[in-house]
């Protein structure tokens, strides 16, 4: 998947969110989630992985009545977070995710 706009903006999340949603919540309480993100020199990578996280309500499921972006992360119990650096990335970012839980799996 790929996203254009600023981490730190709603554009953001609804990038990712939208590219996803075709995804089911995974069961059981545990998940394992890894995050690989292509990134341009000028683009701070450690500022992605909480906002994508945030976006994954699909993935990770929301409390009933949670607002848009609570995403259930406490249900992550094994995190991997990747980056590289593509000077032809400019401003784009493209992020590889992987979840699973009880032998479960979702490729992004």
């Amino acid at each position: 998947m790929t996203t254009t706009a600023s981490a730190d903006t709603t554009a953001f999340k609804e990038q990712v969110r939208d590219q996803i949603t075709a995804a089911s919540p995974l069961s059981g309480r545990g998940v394992a989630l890894q995050l690989a993100f292509v990134v341009g020199p000028r683009r701070a990578w450690p500022n992605l992985w909480k906002a994508t996280i945030d976006a994954l309500g699909s993935i990770l499921g929301r409390d009933d009545g949670a607002r848009e972006w609570n995403a259930r992360d406490g249900r992550i119990i094994d995190l991997g977070l990747h980056c590289a650096v593509d000077p032809a990335a400019g401003d784009g970012v493209t992020i590889a995710i992987r979840a699973s839980a009880i032998g479960e799996e979702v490729t992004a």
